[in-house]
Formats: structure tokens, C-alpha cells, sequence
């Protein structure tokens, strides 16, 4: 059962802000009855989303530090491996809760940047990221519009620690997390979607 599931009657539509939509989705959301308002900064993944997989209620290009978004509107704001690629990503996880209702849920997934999957992301040159995909994973459009890699920038925030001190700083409550086995492949980032 997702957490969205668990919060949430069967009888109340959820209003669900994907930020930083991209191409895919990876939530079940088991029979809730829900909206979905994909944003994304890169038209062309909003585009390939819409076309894919057509799951969007509504659809919106934009850059989540300067959107301009209804306040407390959600009851569900979903971000997953985006806070990465922002520079000021605090900045934009004060808007997530902003835009959250009272009571709402934050979903993130985000790599962490002290991680050897962060160090080695932060350290190493972007055309590097996109042979990679290319070559290794043999995803030929990696790097085109609408595909990822995207550039990182790796904020504080962005780690094990700095969410605990900024959901501490902020008075979040964090209700779960999940760190992923260190001895598994790490293929959100990397998967086709």
C-alpha cells in the first residue's frame, strides 16, 4: 500500500502536484481517485509525458522557483530525483510546503549528495553523464530535449542530513524514509522511461 493510499479515504479525490514531472511516474496510486498537475521546466518531457503515458490533468512548463502556484491547494506534492538539478532547492522546498494543504504529504526522492553516487555525480563533468547513459545504458537520446541527464547542482539540502536539519528547522514532521541498499544498482536515476 503507497503512502498516498494510506493517507487518504477512497472517497476524496487527491489533488497531486508532480513537480518536475519529466516523462514518468513511478507512484501507485491503487484505485484513489486523484488529479494530477505535472510541472516541469523542460517542455519537451511535459510533451513526451502527455503523449506516453496521457496521465496528466493538467500539464504546465515552468521553473519551480518562480511558478506561480495556488497556496495550500494540494494535498499531495510529488518530486522525485529534481531537487538535484536546482540551484536553491531550499528555496523550493519552501514553496512544496506552501503549496501543500494543511495536513498535506511531501513525497520526495532525491539521491544523496554524500553519497559515492553523489560525489561522483558532483564531480564529474556533465558530457561525461550523457556518454554514460548513451553508451552504458544505451539510451540514444540521453542528453536531448526532453531526455534526461540534466545538469546537477547538489545543495546541501540535498542529503540524508541536510533534510533532517532543514524539515527540523522548518517544524516538518519526516514520516518515513527510506535510504537505498548500498549494494544494490541505484536505477531510478538511470532508468528509461
Amino acid at each position: 500500500m503507497s503512502e498516498i493510499q494510506r493517507s487518504f479515504s477512497s472517497d476524496h479525490e487527491v489533488d497531486i502536484l508532480d513537480a518536475g514531472c519529466g516523462q514518468g511516474w513511478r507512484l501507485d496510486l491503487g484505485g484513489v481517485p486523484h488529479r494530477i498537475t505535472g510541472i516541469d521546466s523542460d517542455a519537451d518531457a511535459v510533451r513526451l509525458r502527455q503523449e506516453k503515458r496521457g496521465d496528466l490533468t493538467e500539464s504546465l512548463v515552468g521553473d519551480l522557483i518562480t511558478v506561480d502556484l495556488p497556496i495550500s491547494h494540494y494535498d499531495v506534492v510529488h518530486s522525485s530525483f529534481v531537487l538535484e538539478h536546482i540551484a536553491g532547492a531550499d528555496q523550493v522546498l519552501d514553496r512544496f510546503f506552501r503549496w501543500l494543504r494543511p495536513g498535506g504529504l511531501l513525497l520526495l526522492a532525491i539521491p544523496d549528495r554524500d553519497s559515492a553516487f553523489g560525489f561522483l555525480s558532483r564531480v564529474t563533468p556533465f558530457w561525461l553523464h550523457v556518454l554514460y547513459r548513451r553508451h552504458i545504458f544505451r539510451q540514444p537520446n540521453a542528453g536531448n530535449p526532453g531526455y534526461a541527464p540534466y545538469p546537477t547542482f547538489y545543495d546541501r539540502v540535498i542529503s540524508v542530513q541536510g533534510m533532517r536539519e532543514y524539515c527540523s528547522a522548518g517544524g516538518h514532521s519526516v514520516v518515513k524514509e527510506r535510504c537505498p541498499d548500498q549494494r544494490q544498482t541505484f536505477p531510478s536515476p538511470w532508468a528509461d522511461l
